[in-house]
Formats: C-alpha cells, structure tokens, sequence
C-alpha cells in the first residue's frame, strides 16, 4: 500500500507539472524534476531577431571587484569606452529599423543607385593568374615603403586591411564605414530640393521647371508627414496648411519673376482656392481677367471657377460672365480695344466659348435658352433679321423637322468648304441612326430608317459642289453597306473610284475611299473562311488595293501587278514620311494663303499607311503590316514629341501667340498618329480573331499605343475587351496605375471604373447562378466594392474629374446599387460643391430620395436651374 502511494503521488506530481507553470522552490523533488515545460510560449521569440527589452534583467553592480581574480595584479573595468559615451544613447538606440520607419519609407521613395560596370583591365597587363583583391593599393604601399602589418593571421601578408581585421575579429573605423555607406546611398529628398534650387537660379524663366518643382512639394509633404496616420486629425490638417502655404510662397515667388505667364498665375489660383475666402478668391480672378483681357484660356478657366463655385454661383451670374467674355474678347477682335492685341486663332476660341455656353444652359435645363442662343447666332451671321416675322418660333417641337430646315436653310449660305464639311456632318448623322435601328433589332424601323438617310444622302450628292466629293461617296456607299445592300454598296465605291481618276496613292481621299472598301471586303471574306488561306490574286479587297496603286480599273490581277503595286506603296510611303516636316512648315507658312487645303491634306497619312499595310497583310502576311505601321508610327511620333514642347515655350502670354498655328497643326500631327495607332490594333485583333496568333504582340501593341495616347477611347475599348477574357485583373489593374499616375485626363480613369464594374457584374451573375454546394466558376472577390470606391475617390480628386458630370452621376448610382443610400446622398452634396450646375445630378437624387424632394426643390430654384413644373402646380394637377 505505501508503494501504490508513493506511485500516485509521483504521477499526481508529474501532472501538476505538465499543466501549469512551478517554482524550482515548490518541487517536492527537484533533482528528479530539474526543468519544466511551458506549454504557452511567446511566438514573438520567433518573429523578432532579439527578445524585447523588457524581459531581459538588468543587473547592477556594487563595487568594481571580481571574484577569482588578484586585485593587485588583475582588474575588469566595468566603464564605457570614450567613443561610446561621445555617442548618443551608445548600442542601445542603434536598433534595426523596421520596413514602416521613416528611414526606410525615404529609401524607397528615393532614386536608386546608377549601376556601375566593373573597370576592366588594361589588355597589355593582363597575367595568367587572376590576381588578388587590392593589388593597386598593395603596390602602392610596396612603392612608399609601407607594408602590410604581419600577424599571426597574416604570415605572408596577402590579406587586405579589412580580411586581417576580420579574421582578428575587429572591424574598420566608423569614418571608413560611413564613408563607404555614403558612396552607395540613393539621392535624397533633400538632394532633389537643392538640385531644383540650383536649377531654378540659374534659369529663373523655366516655367515648366516652376510649375514642377510646385507638384514636387506634394512628393516631399508625402514623405515627410507620412507617419500621421490620421487623415482628419488636427496635426495632419497643419500640416497640409503648412505644404499649402509653401506652394503658394514658391508660386508667388515665380510670378513674380515671370510676370506675363499666364500658367504662373492659374496654379497660383489653385493652389488659393483651398487657402483664401471666395470674396477675396474672385476678386483676384477679376483682376487676372482685367490684367489678361485677350487670353482665351484665361478665360476659360474663369469661367469654370464662376460655374463650379457653389457658394457664389447661380445661373444669372454665370450667364452674365459669358457675356461680358464674348465681348472683350470680340472688342479685342475687332480693334476696339487698343490696350491688347489680338492673338491668332481668336475667333475659333470665341466659338468654342460660346459653344460651352450652349451646353452649360443646356445642363441646368435651359434648353430653349440654348436653343434660341444658336438660332440668334445663325440668324446674326448668314441673315439679316426681319422685324415682325415668326421665323424659328415654335419650330424646335418638331424634332427632325426642325434639324432638317435648319440645314436646308444654312446650307445655301455657306462657303464652298463649310458647305461640304456640313454634308459630311448631316450624312453622318444619317449613318448613326441608322446604326442605331441596327443594334435595336426592329427591321420594320431599320427598313424605314434607311430609305429615309438614304434619300437624304442622294439629294447631298446631287448638289453641285458635292458631286466629285469622294469623301461624302464614301459615306454613301458605307451606308449602303450597314443596310445590307452588299452589290449597290460595290457600285458605289467602284464609281467614286473611277471618279478619283489617276491620283493612286498620292490622293488622301482616294485612300481612305479605298481602305474602307478593302476592308469591308476582307471581313466579308473571312466569315466563311476562317483559319483557311486564300489565294491573294482571286481576293477582292487585294485587288481594290492594287487598282488603287496602279491607277486602272482592270478587274484581274496577276502576281507581276501585286509586285508592281507592292513598289508603288513603297515609295509613295516613302516620299511621304521624308517630306513630312517639311509639310508641316509649309502648313504653318502658308496659313492664311490659298494653299492652306493642299498642305493639309499632305499630313493625312492614316489612308496611305492603312492601304499598304492592308495591302501587305493580305499578300505576305501579319508581320509585314505590322513592320509597315510600326515604321510609320515611329516616324510621325518623333516628329510630334520634338515639336510637342515648342508648342508650350517659356515666356508668358507674348511667346504662347506665335504658337497658335503649331499647336493646331500639333494636333492634326496627333490625330493621325492616334488614328495609326487605332487602325494597328484593329488589324492585330482582325487577325487574332480568324487565326491562331499569339496575344502578347497585341497587348503589347495596345499597351505601348495607350501609353502614348491615354485618351483614345477607341483604344480602351479594345483593351477592355482583351482583357475581359481572363479572370485575373492584376495586369489590367497594373497598367491603368501606370497610365492615370503621370495623366490628368479624366478617360482612362472612367475607363477603369468599367472594368472593375464588368468584373463585379461577372462576379456577382456568378455567385447567383450556382448553388452553394457547387464549386464557382469565377473566383469571389469581396474587396470589389472597395476597390471601385478607391478609383472613383482618386478620379475625383483630380480637376478635371472634379468637374466631370458623367463621374459623380455614376458614383452616385454605383453606391444606391450597394446599398448604402447615406454615402450616396453624401457623395451627391460633395459632387454639388464642384458641378452645381447639371440638372442631372439634381434629377438622379430626386429619383434615389424621394423624402428629400422639397430640399432638392429649394435648392434648384435657389441656383436658378429651371424647373419645368412647380411642386404647387402638379399638387394641384393631383389632385383634379
């Protein structure tokens, strides 16, 4: 019994110590028992390279004595070294730093180190044994006499300073280390600062480099304040007033060097607009316009600071502000005002304001203002008005009708060149609805739609300025072509060919004329040949192509003539790209001359280059087009990114006059390459889409077109599409990062709010169609919603997407599809702050809070935007 005991006592005692934590004291039997486990260990022991501070015992000192040791003749010495107590803090504070310090957040903010290639050897020194590290500075020595300390470690002495040092178990002197550490430091912020400084003193009318080294105070306050985790606190909101008002001293300080830049004196506005009052805000924006009465894009930025301000703004004041604009502006024209001469182009730009007046009147629901403002204009231009005739009154309630007369009216009136770009435009129109019955389905609507355009686009070309014109054939016969009318649409083009006579490929209109034909031909072909080759001689589009460069109308073609049309391509590309800048500086020398059409049309390149590559990808192959477009977009995009920074010179108002034509013909430059770059991607995803070929050539394509050209909306089109066929979205969602960091417009950035919208709608469709016991085809992602909130907050922080109507109307309807009615009405007020004037977004509110009807009322009515039917009147309308 005292056996069986002592036995329980054992195992009761190797319990208690397997289950909790004891004291060596509280052990019945220590020797038996020495350690004991814990059962609940500190998993930072493992995460952390050292235990924390404070689980490690301090232990302090009395006395200097050592016990084992002779007093006399053996000592420790338990002070610090002198280096140590010079230094602050000593070991202690010479902590590893974490990747969230400061220290490391600026090292990697700031430029990486330039890579530098090792020095490699003199050929005449060159040995047959590779020789060891330091030799120079061992000879040296070896020359002045010096040697290097023989030790025990180092007999023979072919170690280094460092090596000996570390084999002793010693290490160079601190200067040495921060020296070396210093050689391969990147640049500092700080280093930037003083690089901008210098740059800036020596040449004080850079504006560009003002205006840059202005943005480069957000980079700076980023990574200065960036340990304020609190947005909203009160030391962030110092010292984002603190950044501000460093902003507007260097903005004001470069004003004051450039006096007469007008970009100076906008980003000082803006920068003011988030520091100054609105009374003391727009009356300097007044004494900018009195200062600068001739500079069209002054005021077109008055203008969107008048409109877009809530708290002063109402529809009287604005409206009064665009005309009190008109009429400087055209006393500038007319000479009237003597102080101010007139820039080149300023009657387009009067246009273009009065246009932006139409819209803004048409946004807040004036309409009939609008409406009444172009008949006033077309009235005051091309009629003289009669005094007690109806005229237009009551005519814009007939819809199409009233188009109709208006340009049958405006039409007679106009020059020769006006008039015809005025068919283009009606033809168009014509085409579109008739797409639009088309995507509809309804036949009956499509068949009556068409006789209707087509009818108008005959009586178009029976005019006479009209008949010969192969730009408005074209269009006719692409109608025929949506129609259905396959055979009339090929008797259409074969006559406006023929009717282009001889030109070939020296003639633009006849080109793109041609381009079209072949490629509606082309994709014709490949529906019921798909992934077969074809014989290029017994091809319709290749012999439209060849007619084209030899400048018959033979309907047989042989190998001998595609050789001959493939040499005639050839060289009219080339003579075409070798004499492009010299076209270009003809274009703007001969601006006002009667030359100016001719040398315009010798810049229109997208036809010649689209016939050629088509040309040649029908007869060898996708790789010859490609080679083809890409040596013509090489050639038009440098020449466009050396002229780009001419159009903007340094110097103020005087220097941007000159200017005027080469920014216009800038553009015209830009257009054809943008429209180059469309037509390339467009025939790599033609080929992609009846062959097998590889999607990295086409993305790469698109990638490298949309990063030069950001605002094709042609070409995110395309993107979206490619993209939408696979499930991961982190090269998409990569790619628009890159291209909306450096760009301020607002097309990309709605562009990839779509994407993210399309992928939640995939989701979302995905989740609801399967059962929860059956696996998903599309993964889930629950940081979608997230995500779509972060790009529409990013998109409207910036200005232009601040004052886009089309942004903050989706964002609105995007947070009432999640649910979340109050940040919806919050983001409605915000989007009132910076576009109180569309009458859309006042109406989607209405329809999304119904209970807030009367307050949404109030506000209208106090912004002056039209209401079409008091609430009084449809009460008592309800209750009849």
């Amino acid at each position: 019994d005292l056996i069986k005991q002592e036995e329980e006592e054992d195992r009761h005692q190797d319990t208690s110590l397997a289950s909790r934590f004891s004291w060596l004291d509280d052990l019945q039997a220590p020797t038996g028992h020495p350690f004991c486990v814990d059962r609940k260990p500190d998993s930072a022991n493992w995460t952390y390279k050292s235990l924390y501070r404070g689980d490690v015992a301090r232990y302090r000192r009395k006395g200097s004595s050592t016990l084992g040791l002779d007093s006399q003749r053996q000592g420790v010495s338990w002070e610090e070294s002198e280096t140590k107590k010079r230094q602050k803090g000593g070991d202690s504070k010479k902590t590893a730093d974490r990747y969230f310090s400061t220290a490391s957040r600026q090292l990697l903010k700031s430029e990486p180190p330039l890579p530098v290639s090792p020095v490699a050897p003199d050929a005449l020194q060159l040995s047959s044994f590779l020789p060891v590290g330091d030799v120079d500075e061992k000879n040296k020595r070896q020359e002045s006499g010096e040697r290097f300390p023989t030790l025990s470690v180092n007999p023979l002495g072919v170690y280094d300073l460092s090596t000996a040092l570390w084999l002793q178990g010693k290490g160079q002197q601190d200067d040495q280390k921060r020296d070396l550490e210093t050689e391969g430091n990147p640049v500092s912020v700080v280093g930037r600062t003083g690089e901008f400084n210098r740059r800036l003193r020596e040449q004080p009318s850079d504006t560009q480099l003002w205006i840059q080294f202005i943005h480069y105070q957000d980079e700076v306050s980023s990574v200065a304040f960036e340990e304020e985790q609190g947005g909203e606190s009160a030391e962030h909101r110092k010292s984002y007033r603190a950044i501000l008002d460093k902003k507007l001293s260097i903005a004001e300080r470069a004003v004051a060097m450039n006096p007469s830049c007008i970009a100076l004196q906008l980003e000082r506005l803006r920068i003011c607009q988030e520091l100054w009052e609105p009374s003391a805000l727009a009356k300097e924006w007044k004494k900018l316009v009195f200062l600068h009465p001739n500079s069209a894009p002054m005021w077109r930025e008055y203008l969107l600071f008048t409109q877009s301000y809530f708290s002063s703004f109402t529809v009287t004041k604005v409206n009064s502000a665009y005309g009190k604009c008109l009429s400087t502006l055209s006393a500038v024209r007319d000479g009237s005002m003597l102080s101010h001469p007139a820039p080149p182009g300023l009657e387009e730009d009067m246009l273009d304001i009065f246009t932006q007046q139409c819209h803004f009147l048409r946004q807040s629901g004036h309409s009939e203002k609008a409406i009444s403002l172009f008949q006033a204009m077309i009235d005051f231009t091309f009629f003289k008005p009669d005094s007690g005739v109806r005229k237009w009154t009551g005519l814009g309630k007939q819809g199409e009708k009233f188009l109709t007369n208006v340009f049958g009216i405006i039409q007679p009136v106009l020059p020769p060149h006006h008039r015809g770009f005025l068919s283009l435009s009606w033809i168009r129109y014509e085409k579109l609805k008739v797409l639009r019955c088309l995507h509809s389905g309804n036949k009956k609507r499509l068949r009556s739609q068409g006789k209707s355009s087509k009818r108008v686009a005959k009586r178009l070309l029976k005019e006479p300025d009209n008949r010969s014109s192969l730009v408005l054939w074209r269009e006719y016969a692409h109608l025929e072509w949506i129609l259905g009318n396959l055979d009339e649409a090929r008797k259409v083009f074969s006559t406006a060919t023929a009717m282009g006579g001889t030109k070939g490929p020296s003639g633009p209109s006849l080109c793109e004329l041609c381009l079209l034909w072949s490629q509606l031909e082309a994709e014709d072909g490949a529906k019921g040949q798909t992934g077969q080759h074809t014989d290029a001689t017994t091809s319709p589009a290749v012999c439209v192509l060849t007619q084209l460069a030899e400048g018959t109308s033979s309907q047989s073609i042989s190998p001998v003539s595609i050789l001959k049309a493939r040499r005639s391509y050839e060289q009219a590309l080339s003579s075409s790209l070798s004499t492009l800048d010299q076209n270009i500086q003809n274009l703007q020398s001969d601006r006002k001359g009667s030359k100016e059409d001719l040398q315009e049309e010798k810049l229109m390149l997208r036809g010649l280059v689209g016939c050629y590559a088509l040309f040649q990808y029908l007869t060898v192959g996708i790789q010859a087009a490609f080679t083809i477009y890409s040596q013509a977009r090489d050639k038009m995009e440098e020449l466009h990114r050396k002229r780009a920074p001419d159009s903007v010179k340094p110097g103020g108002m005087e220097a941007s006059f000159p200017a005027a034509d080469s920014s216009l013909t800038d553009r015209r430059l830009a257009s054809e390459c943008e429209a180059l770059a469309v037509q390339q991607v467009a025939l790599l995803r033609f080929h992609n889409n009846i062959s097998v070929f590889p999607l990295v050539t086409l993305r790469q394509t698109l990638t490298s077109a949309l990063s030069a050209w950001p605002s094709s909306a042609p070409l995110w089109c395309i993107y979206l599409q490619l993209e939408n066929h696979y499930h991961s979205a982190g090269r998409a969602r990569r790619f628009f990062h890159a291209v909306t960091r450096d760009n301020s417009s607002v097309t990309p950035r709605l562009f990839a709010i779509v994407a993210e919208q399309q992928r939640k709608q995939l989701v979302d469709a995905a989740q609801r169609s399967c059962c929860f016991d059956k696996p998903l085809p599309v993964l889930p992602e629950n940081g979608l919603s997230n995500r779509i909130r972060g790009l529409f907050e990013s998109a409207i922080a910036t200005e232009m997407g601040a004052h886009c109507p089309l942004l903050w109307r989706m964002y609105v309807h995007f947070l009432m599809s999640e649910g979340k009615a109050d940040k919806a009405r919050g983001i409605f007020y915000k989007g009132l702050q910076n576009i109180p004037w569309a009458k859309g977004l006042y109406m989607d509110a209405v329809q999304m809070f119904p209970e807030h009807l009367q307050e949404f009322i109030d506000l209208m009515t106090e912004k002056e935007l039209r209401l079409r039917l008091p609430l009084e009147e449809l009460d008592i309308l309800l209750e009849d």
